[in-house]
């Protein structure tokens, strides 16, 4: 179409013309188009594809008519009904929430465990230096989990016991394996605030 033409090809032409996919995808625009235009009351989408209908202010449930979908799902929260049946809304956890509550979970379970590059064997520290030798003779450094490393992987420069380095970044030899978890606890639970925030800021942008 040239600058300023208002003419559309017939739905026919565009059939003939425009791949399936392509077609399919054109008129799922269109129909999104209509509904954002149309500014419908107690519009509601179907949390799991794209199919929207009005449901009545009293209906809580919105059951989708997709026939690909059929998921029933809380207008307010949009949690599946059969997880939300019997209970509030505000006593649900979004699936938003459990993904990252089970991430950090996952994260706390493997503080303490080092898996070998090699053999994969699976292994804990208790004590001693922080290069760890591993039954298949693969080393590696606690602190980093790098492989393959000598003890010129740690920092040479002298300084007070239980002080970081003041000229290099590299690891120590010797940590205390309680301190080295802790650290790590309080920097996976400032994480796990700060994927909470992003998340409850994205909900309220979305509502």
């Amino acid at each position: 179409m040239s600058e300023g033409c208002d003419a559309r090809f017939p739905i026919g032409e565009l059939r003939r013309t425009l791949h399936s996919d392509v077609m399919r995808k054109y008129e799922e625009r269109q129909r999104e188009d209509s509904l954002n235009y149309a500014n419908l009351d107690n519009l509601i989408r179907c949390p799991h594809c794209d199919f929207a209908a009005v449901l009545p202010k009293e209906s809580k449930v919105f059951i989708c008519q997709n026939a690909d979908c059929l998921m029933e799902t809380c207008r307010h929260c949009q949690i599946d009904w059969e997880e939300h049946f019997g209970k509030k809304c505000n006593e649900m956890e979004k699936k938003s929430d459990v993904d990252v509550r089970t991430k950090y979970e996952e994260r706390m379970s493997e503080l303490k465990i080092r898996t070998c590059s090699k053999c994969k064997t699976k292994f804990l520290k208790s004590d001693g230096c922080n290069r760890i030798t591993c039954r298949c003779g693969v080393t590696m450094c606690y602190i980093c989990r790098q492989s393959k490393i000598a003890y010129t992987h740690f920092c040479s420069h002298p300084r007070e016991p239980g002080k970081g380095c003041a000229i290099c970044r590299a690891c120590s030899v010797w940590t205390n394996p309680q301190e080295d978890e802790d650290r790590a606890i309080q920097e996976l639970k400032e994480e796990l605030e700060r994927k909470q925030r992003e998340t409850q800021a994205a909900s309220v942008l979305g509502m």
